[in-house]
């Protein structure tokens, strides 16, 4: 199966979640995310804000937040196909972009340089193989 075949299917199943489900499944997540080693020892955590049916990181943001974590967001550039990093200290910080994406506002943030990045957590629905067949979040909000 390839990976556009295999990305509507679990997207589809996702989808079917009710509403109450997946903040549930989210949150917890959300919870057991919060008790890596990498997130615990790291001081800078990168996440990309996520958009239904990802797994909802607005919740890890805030846990984050809470445990005194600098949290970076990319700012996309499409026409080099590069991000930039940002510390962002409260959600009005975004802006909605193109493909209603939330990114940072770079006049509002502070730079982050990728040295200063000690882990990075990427919501998606399908991964290639170099990144594992599934998603883990997405497996772990299916398996439950």
């Amino acid at each position: 199966m390839d990976k556009k075949t295999m990305r509507q299917q679990v997207r589809s199943q996702l989808e079917a979640i009710s509403y109450a489900d997946y903040r549930a499944r989210s949150l917890e997540i959300a919870q057991k995310l919060m008790q890596q080693p990498s997130i615990k020892e790291g001081k800078t955590i990168a996440i990309t804000i996520s958009s239904k049916p990802e797994v909802d990181t607005i919740a890890i943001i805030e846990a984050l937040w809470q445990q005194g974590k600098i949290v970076a967001v990319p700012k996309c550039h499409p026409k080099t196909r590069e991000m930039t990093f940002y510390a962002i200290e409260g959600f009005y910080q975004l802006e909605t972009v193109y493909m209603d994406l939330r990114e940072p506002v770079p006049e509002m943030t502070e730079l982050v340089e990728r040295e200063a990045i000690d882990t990075m957590i990427v919501p998606g629905i399908v991964f290639d193989q170099k990144a594992s067949a599934l998603a883990m979040v997405v497996a772990i909000m299916i398996a439950t």
